[in-house]
Parts: C-alpha cells; structure tokens; sequence
C-alpha cells in the first residue's frame, strides 16, 4: 500500500528514528540479547571481581563537578582491560568447552542428556548471552533460550534453573514468562537480592522506570560496582535526570578492579547513547570510538560510532560487523551508509536481506523483533501498514517511548489518523516523554495538511 505524506510536524521526528530499531535506546539498545536496551543484561566480566575501589584510588575516575565538566573516556593506561580480540577468542572457547555438554541426544524422549548437563548449562547460558550482546548473534540468544529451557526441564527443583531461563527470555522480550521465572526461583530459594537486578532489567524493558529505579538504586546502594552504576547512569539519562545521570557515569570507571574489556566496552556505549540523547555528539562520538578501540568486533559500538562518520569509514567499520553477525539491523545501517556512499545497487541489494531477514525473525520471535521490523518498514520497507501492526503487536509487551514514537509515526503515516490520536494521548501520560514524543503526540489530533502537501525533508 502507498504511504501517505506525514504531516509536517513528523517529518524530523521520522528522520531522528530512522535507524532507531533501538539501536540507539539505552540499556535496550543492544537488541534481544542486550540490553536491548528492552533490558541489556549485565557486563559480563572475563576475569574474576574484586572489590570495587572508593572513586578517590582508582585513576579512571573522573570528575563529576557538572555534565559540562565531564571528561572523554578513560585511556587504556588511565583504564587498563584486556585485548578485545583475545577476550572475545576466550569467550568462544568457553562457549566451545561447554557446548558438548549441552547437546542432547536425538531420538530419545525429550533428547538423553550428558552427564553433568546442569552444571554446563548454568555456566553457557550467560557466556552465550555474552557474545550475543557484544557480536550481535541472535542465533546465541536462541541457543541460550534453548538451553535455559531445558535446564528447567533437567533441574526443575532448582532455584538456580528458573534464573537462567528468566534472564535468556528477558533477552527475547518474554518479559512476563521470566517475571514467572523469577517467582519461582524465589519460591524455590533463590535469594530475592540476588533477583533485584534481573526485576529492574524487565521493568525497564516494559517501559516501568520509576519501578526499575528503585531497585536500580537498591541494587548500586549494595554492590556499587562500575555495571550497578552505569545501569542506574544509564536508566536515569532515559529519565531526563542528566546531571545526575552525568554524575554516575563519570563515577562508574572509579568502581571497576577488573580487566575484562566486555564491562569497560559497554559503559563506554552507555555513556556514548546518553551524550548523543543529550545533543551532544562529538562527546558521544569520542565514548564510541573508545568503544570500538577497546572491543572492536563490538556490533552497537561499530554501527554508532559509524553513523557519525564519513560514508567509506562507516562502511570500513560495518563490514566485519555484518560478516559475524546475523543481526539485521547492522546491515540496515550499512545499507545506508553504501547508499550514503553512491553504491545504490549494494544497498539495494543489502536491503532486500535486511527484509527477509526481519520477516523471518517476527515470526520466530515476534517480541524481540516487532519494534525493529515496524522502524524497517515504515522507512527504508515503505510499508507503514505493516508497520503499525508490529507496533500496535510492540506495545502489548513493552509501553516505551520508542514503543510509542513507532506506533504515532506508523499510524500518521498510513493515514490513520484516529488511531493517532488515541495513541498520542496514551503517549502523552508517559511520565519521562521526551519533547520530542510530546510533540508528536499532540499534533497527532490535529487536521493533517492536504494531500502531498508534505515538504521534503
């Protein structure tokens, strides 16, 4: 079906999201498995933690006067953490060592499981979550929901099973099946501290930020460690609370005694996301690069940092990117820069996978890719009715602010007008919207310019 004009107060608003399959939403931001920013799960670390230092002895510490005085990110010396390609090689060798141990056997009742199957799940359902949060794999993310789901089968008196299975389907946005899943560790031993990060990374996802800074704030008030702060930095940037959001970020580099590269990585991506919300993109620019310096098979980090630059450099930083992952959205982003670029007939081409690769996924898993599909498609896919449906099908597990933005813009502009204005005023009741959303919302009932009367952006 034809795409209508949208109206003109939309017109910005459609160019600030078009790549916004939420690659650019917090702790949602790294896709299913994040974290997606719906809820990005915990920096993992490649070594054992220690105790976290006090701000004043650890040199990565920054001050924290105002968001004005923040410094650039920390340096590898100022910083030290492992080489990102020895980490990530580290991290697929475990994931290698594990996995034998997790097969079951064809042909068998429910599939005969090696000895020692618990054990090996409990430890690759997080590794597998790792590299799927970092490489962009969804085929991790489903691996790891497989795994949880038959852990829960194997171990199904232990606490310890119903956790792992909550946090692989928070990855895949079954943000109520793992709420299940957590009751019933709870229920089965689980300690409830022990259960407060995973609650605030679902309410999070499902738009509940009050909720999830609350026990944010409980969480860092008992382990303030460099992923507590961040998390809570990065919840409260969501929130508007800049300076306050300013002043976590700046701590966090001050509360990490480790030397894994994943955790710095993804604090640096956080911090980056949160400049860029602020306006501030050189700021956002130089965090995403250290990213990408530190962990350069990083899938989010790469795709920001290559928004930012040059057509040929985004295109240099987003060929490995694609080639490892199986994430479409990477290659959505560099459809645009080979289209960026001149070389039409690649991304074209680029495209037409990106479009079958999200079909593919909303069917498999229609939460986790419902909103990312509907932004494909109501620009680069030219199918806002399709994409009103996916994000009408989006709200249903997860009332965010992308959620709504989607929905709005969708419905503009497959000219459903009313549908708009119901949902602008859903919207505007959101008590962290954006000006932005606000303003959206409310020009959502007002009469619409005439036909084709929409200027071009």
């Amino acid at each position: 079906m034809r795409s209508r004009a949208l109206p003109l107060f939309v017109l910005s608003a459609v160019l600030s999201c078009k790549t916004a399959g939420d690659a650019a939403s917090s702790a949602s931001d790294a896709g299913p498995s994040s974290d997606h920013p719906g809820g990005r799960p915990r920096a993992p670390s490649d070594h054992p933690g220690g105790r976290p230092r006090a701000p004043s002895d650890h040199p990565g510490g920054r001050s924290t006067a105002s968001p004005e005085d923040a410094l650039g990110p920390p340096t590898q010396h100022q910083l030290p953490t492992t080489d990102g390609a020895i980490s990530l090689g580290n991290l697929t060798g475990q994931i290698d060592y594990f996995e034998p141990a997790t097969r079951t056997a064809p042909g068998l009742d429910g599939g005969a499981r090696p000895s020692g199957f618990p054990s090996a799940a409990l430890q690759i359902v997080p590794l597998l979550a790792t590299r799927s949060q970092y490489v962009g794999r969804v085929a991790d993310a489903e691996r790891a929901l497989a795994v949880a789901e038959d852990l829960v089968r194997a171990a199904p008196d232990q606490a310890s099973s119903y956790v792992a299975r909550a946090r692989a389907r928070t990855g895949m946005h079954l943000f109520t099946a793992a709420l299940a899943d957590l009751a019933e560790a709870e229920k089965r031993g689980a300690r409830p501290a022990a259960l407060v990060g995973p609650r605030a990374t679902i309410l999070e996802g499902q738009g509940d930020l009050d909720g999830a800074l609350a026990l944010r704030r409980a969480e860092r008030a008992a382990r303030p460690d460099l992923v507590n702060t961040t998390l809570e930095a990065s919840l409260l940037g969501q929130m508007g609370k800049t300076r306050e959001a300013a002043d976590l970020f700046a701590q966090a580099p001050a509360h990490y005694n480790d030397v894994s590269v994943f955790p710095v990585a993804w604090l640096f991506l956080q911090e980056g996301l949160f400049w860029e919300r602020a306006g501030e993109t050189a700021r956002a620019r130089a965090f995403y690069a250290a990213a990408h310096e530190r962990l350069p098979a990083y899938g989010h980090a790469a795709s920001h940092l290559a928004l930012l630059e040059p057509p040929a450099r985004g295109i240099e930083l987003l060929l490995p990117i694609v080639a490892a992952s199986d994430d479409p959205e990477f290659e959505l982003i560099l459809a645009g820069r080979l289209r960026a670029a001149g070389q039409a007939a690649e991304a074209d081409t680029r495209l037409a996978h990106v479009r079958a690769r999200y079909a593919e996924l909303v069917d498999k898993h229609p939460e986790a890719y419902a909103e990312h599909a509907g932004w494909f498609l109501l620009d680069e896919g030219k199918d806002p009715e399709r994409a009103y449906a996916l994000a009408q099908q989006n709200l249903t597990v997860r009332k965010t602010e992308k959620a709504y933005q989607l929905a709005l813009l969708a419905a503009l502009a497959a000219g459903k007008r009313a549908d708009a204005c119901t949902l602008g005023a859903a919207a505007g009741k959101l008590p962290y919207a954006s000006e932005m959303l606000r303003g959206i919302a409310e020009g959502a009932c007002k009469p619409s310019s005439p036909e084709g009367a929409s200027p071009k952006p």
